[in-house]
């Protein structure tokens, strides 16, 4: 067993003396406990616990925002539309729904 020395921000060792008790733990083990379980959520998935299917999720939707607002600005040559503007769907969209649409009528 290896001793290491520790310097814990204030209010910490008590609130880590307050959940070792109510676990009925050592603070050592307290301690080594949690820091076994974030290493393992982390090998799990291959990234910290903290990064959650939904946060993936949001961060892939704020990049497909981002770039259909590069596109339109792009398209409009420097115009900014405006977000809270309803938008139209393309006429290749248009298409796709009205094609879709007309399927989902002869099943």
């Amino acid at each position: 067993m290896e001793k290491f020395v520790l310097r814990l921000p204030d209010g910490m060792r008590r609130r880590i003396a307050s959940k070792a008790t109510a676990n009925n733990r050592s603070m050592n083990a307290e301690i080594v406990s949690r820091l076994e379980a974030s290493f393992e959520n982390e090998d799990e998935a291959g990234m910290p616990d903290f990064v959650t299917p939904a946060a993936i999720e949001a961060i892939f939707e704020t990049r497909r925002l981002l770039s259909d607002f590069i596109q339109s600005t792009k398209n409009n040559r420097g115009v900014i539309p405006d977000p809270t503007a309803p938008v139209e769907p393309s006429a290749k969209r248009r298409t796709q729904i009205s094609h879709a649409k007309e399927a989902t009528k002869k099943t």
